[in-house]
């Protein structure tokens, strides 16, 4: 069963399985190179941009959140989830472009917002959501990059999902001002890092050799 033609000729003792091996070998890295270069094969769909970036996944533009405040380990509201979200948008405006998708897990898979919903009293729909959101960007921020960044919803899968896109990097640094102390983030490979007063300084200066150290 092991690449032989005929087994009639050949036989079971010229079963060579090496060569088995070897073409399987073939087999499952071309598939796996399909599937890492989606993004530039016709079957994208050019027509939903926003799918095409929760199938190619994580990386150091794109960031899944499964939600702003729910937790799902705990079934419970949980506000320090909020300053999670707030630390990967600072990442994102320090670093450069990014889109953060609030609604999906790590693996990819779209849970959406419902459970968010649930936690909001007034609103409990994507306007209150919305709202939230801004609120704890112009907390932690104020307004001066509002002009940075847009908030939309997409439907997926009958699933609504949130979509941050950060449109460019900041002119100024950002800081966010957590339990009294400021802090500067920055994206790095498909992880949010702090860094030191010393290494936010080498990065501002564009030497970034330091990096490699820390992903």
């Amino acid at each position: 069963k092991n690449l032989i033609e005929d087994i009639n000729s050949f036989g079971v003792l010229s079963n060579d399985y090496p060569v088995f091996l070897q073409e399987r070998g073939k087999t499952i890295y071309n598939a796996l190179k399909q599937k890492l270069e989606l993004i530039n094969e016709d079957v994208v769909s050019k027509d939903d941009p926003i799918k095409d970036l929760i199938l190619i996944g994580e990386n150091e533009k794109v960031e899944f959140k499964s939600s702003l405040r729910f937790d799902m380990r705990t079934a419970e509201l949980n506000r320090k989830l909020e300053f999670v979200v707030v630390k990967t948008i600072a990442g994102f405006l320090n670093k450069g472009n990014g889109t953060l998708i609030v609604g999906v897990d790590d693996d990819g898979d779209i849970l959406g917002l419902e459970k968010d919903y649930s936690t909001i009293k007034d609103k409990p729909n994507k306007d209150g959501f919305e709202l939230i959101l801004r609120g704890l960007i112009k907390k932690y921020f104020g307004h001066k990059y509002d002009s940075y960044l847009t908030i939309e919803f997409k439907n997926i899968e009958n699933k609504e999902i949130c979509i941050v896109n950060i449109k460019s990097k900041s002119s100024e640094s950002v800081f966010v001002n957590h339990e009294g102390q400021e802090k500067f983030f920055v994206r790095i490979g498909n992880s949010t890092q702090p860094l030191s007063p010393s290494d936010q300084s080498r990065y501002e200066r564009g030497d970034e050799g330091f990096l490699s150290d820390i992903i």
